[in-house]
C-alpha cells in the first residue's frame, strides 16, 4: 500500500464515505478470479480502499496493470519515448531484470511518485542534458526522484529541503 503525502488532504473526504476507508495505490495478489484478464496468483497494480482483501470486478477501472508487465511483445524502438534521447543504450533494456523488480517499487519509484517525477521532468519540464535544475521539495517522495532523474540525465541539480530550524 502506498502512503503518500497527498492523502493527508483527502482524509476528510474518505471518512465521509460509507466505508470510511483510506484509498491508495497498492500491489495486490489475485486470490481468485473469474476474469480472463487476471489469473489467480498474479499481482496487480491498482487503486483500492485499504483492507486485507478486496473484491473487484474484472473490468474494474481501479486495476491498472499486471506486474511485472508482460513485456514479451515490447519493442523498445517502437516506444514513443525511444526517440526522446533519454537512453540510447539498447543493452540497458533487460526484460529479465524488469521481472525482478520488487513489488514495493511499484508503489514508490515506479508508482505515482516516480511517474509524476518522470513525466513532470521529461514532458512538462522538457529536461535536457546539461540543464540546471532546482527541486524545491527535494526531500519529498516526488522531489527526491526529480533530483535523481536530473542527475541521470546529465543535469546540474540542486535540491531545497527542510527549514532554518
Amino acid at each position: 500500500i502506498s502512503v503518500d503525502p497527498y492523502q493527508r488532504g483527502r482524509m476528510p473526504i474518505w471518512f465521509k464515505t460509507e466505508s470510511k476507508q483510506m484509498q491508495s495505490f497498492a500491489v495486490a495478489k489475485v486470490l481468485k478470479s473469474k476474469s480472463d484478464k487476471y489469473k489467480e496468483g498474479q499481482f496487480v497494480y491498482c487503486n483500492v480502499p485499504w483492507s486485507s482483501k478486496q473484491i473487484l470486478p474484472g473490468d474494474s477501472q481501479t486495476i491498472f496493470s499486471v506486474i511485472p508487465p508482460d513485456l514479451s511483445q515490447y519493442k523498445p524502438k517502437d516506444d514513443p519515448d525511444y526517440n526522446e534521447g533519454l537512453d540510447t543504450d539498447d543493452s540497458k533494456f533487460d526484460v529479465a531484470e524488469i521481472k525482478n523488480i520488487s513489488h514495493s517499487k511499484y508503489v514508490g519509484a515506479y508508482g505515482m511518485p516516480g511517474q509524476t517525477a518522470y513525466y513532470g521532468m521529461i514532458y512538462r519540464g522538457g529536461l535536457k542534458k546539461g540543464d540546471n535544475v532546482l527541486v524545491s521539495g527535494a526531500a519529498g517522495a516526488v522531489g527526491s526522484l526529480c533530483g535523481q532523474i536530473a542527475k541521470i540525465m546529465g543535469c546540474y541539480a540542486v535540491g531545497i529541503c527542510g527549514t532554518p530550524e
